[in-house]
């Protein structure tokens, strides 16, 4: 083990990591390098680096070469392989490998599937192709990410840096489902037992990030972050999840994170939300503010400055409705009994247990802090918003009233106690409450008689083919 590999060797096992072999005798033929034979001498190459910290700096590109989703000739297996070594590599030399863990991240979003498949080398880890078996596709680059990365973290080799983290939240909703459980195993396991706080501390970037709200100082902060300066944070490319196509992703993502929080962290999550964003629609400037108010006419003359602004518009409307869509959610609610009630939780004056009482006593208490959070200060907040809104005449003003009408309708004679002194906008809200209801009533009774003439068609149609195919044996009867 510890003889010293000749220069020969290594030389021999480089020659089979590039696509194509050396050409022999100043032949014009190309030869390519079958990607078996890339797969092994990659892992092969990682074995002599373990032993070689010199031959380690050297290969540290190439590895990292490899990985990249544009790499032309390169697939699943090579991947995989490179990047088990790139991870033996940061263990054995830590300080070496820091600097390659952005595009190791890029591998938890690894490239679109391919048709080859993978033979599990439980002696040297090699996930080698065989050709002809049906299969496999890029999806085990990614697990092979998932596991690595998590199993880095969890020993304090990389630290969550940049936007690894969302990274993560993006792999949980993954096509694949085999590696989005993977991803929610490993998210909602190891990984938030060893930080509590990993899902609220990183909820409402999650919005900005997500949505591609990349103008936003949020935003910037989160991509930022654990970087120390030195220029080497986890990005985000690759990663497209704005706009109505990735919505129900995003949305899925914010109730897998909301389901795993406490009522604290929830009404933590509720008065950031209230203050950063809602609040940031209410300033005179930044991106929030622009998304709720029309811009002047000819303020963007250049076509590609007004499409750089209304691209950034657009990221920021998907904030704020990503917002109000959280907001209205079940799962973001404080003291939800298992029936789905909200409220007060009642004494059991039978119950002897003293952490049973204990928890009822403090969800009481979490109930009302919330309920006079939403009262005393988002609500304020709701009707500024909703003068704008209106005025500008906004698509959001659709969400911002679903949201009233849920406040209405659970909390009606706190609102008016709160809004008595405007009697003006109490009225206007009620009524425009009324009216949303009732037109929100209208579309499911319309949507109801849609369904109920579609299945009357339909057992139409089916009578009438029955009694087609039964009038030649009526004839025949007779």
């Amino acid at each position: 083990l510890h003889v010293q590999s000749s220069n020969r060797l290594v030389q021999l096992i480089q020659t089979m990591l590039p696509p194509t072999l050396p050409k022999v005798d100043d032949a014009s033929v190309e030869r390519r390098t079958p990607k078996t034979a890339r797969a092994y001498a990659f892992i092969t190459l990682g074995k002599l680096c373990l032993r070689d910290e010199s031959l380690a700096k050297e290969c540290l590109n190439l590895l990292a070469r490899e990985l990249h989703q544009n790499i032309e000739n390169s697939s699943p297996s090579i991947q995989s392989n490179a990047l088990l070594v790139m991870g033996d590599l940061c263990v054995k030399y830590t300080n070496l490998v820091d600097k390659y863990v952005p595009v190791m991240a890029m591998c938890l979003q690894s490239g679109e599937s391919s048709s080859e498949n993978f033979n599990l080398d439980m002696t040297t880890c090699t996930y080698a192709t065989i050709p002809g078996v049906p299969g496999s596709s890029s999806s085990m680059v990614r697990k092979h990410a998932i596991l690595l990365l998590s199993s880095l973290i969890l020993q304090d080799y990389i630290k969550w840096r940049g936007l690894l983290v969302h990274r993560f939240l993006v792999a949980y909703v993954d096509d694949d489902e085999s590696v989005s459980k993977l991803a929610e195993m490993t998210l909602c396991g190891p990984l938030l037992s060893r930080q509590r706080n990993l899902f609220f501390n990183n909820f409402v970037e999650s919005l900005f990030v997500l949505n591609r709200c990349t103008a936003h100082p949020i935003y910037a902060a989160a991509e930022a972050n654990g970087d120390n300066g030195a220029g080497l944070a986890v990005g985000f490319e690759g990663i497209n999840l704005s706009g109505m196509y990735g919505r129900m992703k995003r949305l899925n993502i914010y109730r897998m994170m909301l389901n795993h929080m406490t009522d604290e962290e929830k009404i933590g999550i509720t008065a950031r939300l209230a203050k950063v964003v809602l609040g940031g629609a209410l300033e005179s400037d930044g991106d929030l503010s622009m998304a709720c108010r029309q811009s002047p006419p000819g303020m963007f003359s250049p076509s590609e400055a007004r499409k750089s602004q209304q691209q950034r518009r657009e990221c920021a409307i998907s904030v704020l409705s990503d917002a109000f869509a959280v907001l209205t959610s079940k799962e973001a609610k404080v003291g939800r009994t298992s029936g789905g009630e909200e409220g007060d939780v009642e004494d059991n004056t039978t119950d002897a247990n003293g952490t049973a009482q204990f928890t009822a006593v403090k969800g009481k208490l979490l109930s009302k802090i919330s309920r006079k959070h939403l009262i005393e200060t988002i609500l304020p907040i709701l009707c500024n918003l909703k003068s704008i809104l209106e005025a500008n005449r906004s698509p959001l003003l659709k969400d911002l009233m679903r949201y009233l009408v849920d406040i209405f309708r659970s909390y009606r004679k706190e609102a008016r106690e709160v809004l008595a002194s405007d009697p003006t906008v109490l009225q206007e809200i009620e009524y425009d409450t009324r009216q949303f209801e009732k037109q929100r009533r209208q579309k499911r009774a319309n949507r109801a008689s849609r369904l109920s003439k579609g299945s009357s068609m339909g057992s139409e149609r089916i009578s009438l083919t029955s009694k087609v195919g039964n009038t030649p044996t009526d004839q025949n009867k007779s």
